[in-house]
């Protein structure tokens, strides 16, 4: 049925413009009509591309959930320490795939959006090169670093031994990290997010449930089975999606020999936008570097150091889950706003902002009374044991103390991407969560050096640096767009994404009578305007197309 759907939206496009056609010259035309981005209303456009972000994210943080619990049944605490002191090298390596995934979802959104879609051919297949490039990039970099920041946060022996086991082939096969994230990027850009979504919850069944379990419990392979089994669970989707690009099972249709052609001059402005999102994953990941070094630095024994890390590992846990839907929200906004600004729908951007902003903010809230409430019973689900509890339970509490303020730092985010302003998102990143937490991490730890939870406090007040910044940033861009919007008598216009959504909508309930409207207004086209000739030409375009459509 999906694959019917595809075919039928891309007979749309012609047929969609031409009711365009007839909107006042005070309201510029948007380019090629895509159903997914922009034939519905703004609130149900970034409810259904939210889905499979929000199956995403769930699945993201559930993998670090059900990896942790495996780890800690086969292996104790020791397997989980192990893991959250290498956790964020795994974080920085994929950082390069996000990067190369939001430039791959606001720039074909935004090519569909000026009638360009043709285009995007090509930038898929450069930015599938440059997945070879950072993933060749990271284990280079990292694999000769982890273990010296490792033993300089003060971790055990056995600790950097376990955790380079975890992390060395996860690391060593980074490329196939980029190319499954890129991948989710680039469907995103069509519109495609519930694909996204279930291709990431069969990742996760197969990963957690087959090739983990299989690993740990059936080859005994200990900690490296954990992490070859997240190599698997991205290398097979990734390189599915690949194959299926380019053998035209998407509305992009890249050609192999595209590989070996110079760049497009798409590609580098797109990843312009995307280094904003490389330095804000980055940004959360150095982070969590200093605070480890700060948390040894704080307490006063191998044991403590242990129980520390695992109650910190609890507040790493716990924020993937409260920034799934933020992120997901933010996911699913970027491409229907790269599309709508792009099209000169500027009512329809802010409408889409507004959204995204209510609905973070709503999860955040509900997250962040569930922190206060009850944060020990929380910790209880991601391991045991009393000395544990003692450090999780007020780590948990204080480092999500201000996590209904965390969504707007990256709604923002989104909003300056979708407006192609990615030097703007790189200085809210960098400013609000990168430069603001390590900060604060040292001001609380130079204010009392033995006392690690207290630490945890740097990210909330993050949170609210960020909460100032994100509005100082924006004023100017909402102001530019808002002021579009007015200029092109926004309030006195027919809104065009519903004139899109009810043509859609009437071809796909009757195309015989979509082609006798369109033949209508064509003849009045025609006898009303002098340039016959201009709208013959088009008119005779769509009666092409909707001849297709009664064919199908």
């Amino acid at each position: 049925m999906e694959d019917a759907d595809i075919e039928i939206e891309s007979d749309y496009e012609e047929s969609t413009q031409a009711v365009i056609m007839h909107e006042p010259l005070t309201r510029p035309k948007p380019g090629v009509s895509n159903y997914r981005l922009g034939g519905r209303k703004p609130l149900a456009t970034i409810g259904s591309l939210m889905i499979g972000p929000v199956m995403l994210q769930v699945c993201g943080a559930l993998y670090g959930v059900i990896s942790t619990m495996w780890v800690s049944r086969a292996l104790g605490t020791i397997g989980v320490s192990a893991i959250s002191t290498y956790s964020t090298f795994d974080m920085i390596g994929r950082a390069f795939g996000f990067f190369l995934a939001v430039s791959a979802s606001t720039k074909v959104s935004q090519l569909f959006g000026k009638g360009q879609h043709e285009e995007a051919g090509q930038v898929i297949c450069d930015l599938l090169r440059m997945c070879l490039v950072c993933g060749a990039f990271v284990p280079a970099v990292l694999i000769p670093l982890v273990n010296i920041c490792c033993r300089w946060f003060g971790a055990s022996e056995e600790v950097v031994k376990m955790g380079f086991e975890y992390l060395c082939p996860i690391l060593a096969c980074s490329v196939f990290t980029c190319i499954y994230v890129t991948c989710n990027g680039l469907l995103q850009g069509e519109g495609r997010t519930l694909l996204v979504g279930i291709i990431s919850t069969c990742s996760l069944v197969a990963s957690m449930f087959g090739f983990e379990t299989l690993f740990l419990f059936g080859f005994k392979s200990g900690i490296r089975g954990a992490g070859w089994a997240t190599v698997l669970g991205d290398a097979i989707p990734g390189i599915g999606i690949a194959i299926c690009y380019f053998t035209g099972k998407f509305t992009v249709k890249p050609n192999w020999r595209g590989l070996f052609k110079k760049f497009s001059p798409h590609s580098f402005p797109a990843m312009k936008v995307g280094i904003s999102q490389l330095v804000s994953n980055l940004s959360m990941s150095i982070p969590g570097i200093v605070m480890r070094k700060l948390i040894g630095a704080s307490v006063d024994s191998e044991a403590d150091f242990n129980n520390a890390l695992a109650g910190y590992n609890m507040v790493f846990r716990y924020a993937m889950i409260t920034n799934c839907v933020v992120i997901a929200v933010s996911m699913g906004f970027i491409p229907a706003a790269s599309y709508a600004y792009a099209a000169k729908l500027y009512k329809r951007f802010l409408r889409l902002f507004y959204h995204g902003l209510w609905i973070a903010g709503a999860w955040s809230v509900l997250t962040t009374i569930f922190s206060w409430a009850i944060p020990t019973e929380i910790s209880k689900v991601f391991g045991s044991g009393d000395e544990y509890l003692k450090w999780a339970g007020p780590m948990l509490k204080y480092g999500n103390a201000l996590g209904f303020i965390m969504f707007f730092r990256i709604n923002a985010q989104g909003c300056l991407q979708a407006l192609q302003l990615g030097g703007q998102a790189m200085i809210l990143t960098i400013t609000s969560q990168l430069i603001a937490i390590i900060a604060f991490a040292f001001i609380l730890y130079y204010t009392d050096k033995h006392n690690a939870i207290r630490l945890c406090w740097a990210y909330p007040l993050g949170y609210a640096f960020g909460l100032v910044m994100g509005i100082l940033v924006l004023i100017k861009p909402l102001m530019k767009v808002y002021r579009l919007y007015k200029e092109t008598d926004g309030d006195n216009q027919p809104d065009v994404e519903l004139q899109i959504e009810k043509s859609l909508k009437d071809i796909e309930d009757d195309p015989t009578n979509a082609k006798v409207e369109v033949d209508e207004e064509k003849k009045e086209s025609e006898s009303k305007s002098s340039s016959t000739s201009t709208t013959g030409s088009v008119m005779a375009s769509t009666d092409k197309e909707c001849e297709n459509i009664v064919e199908i």
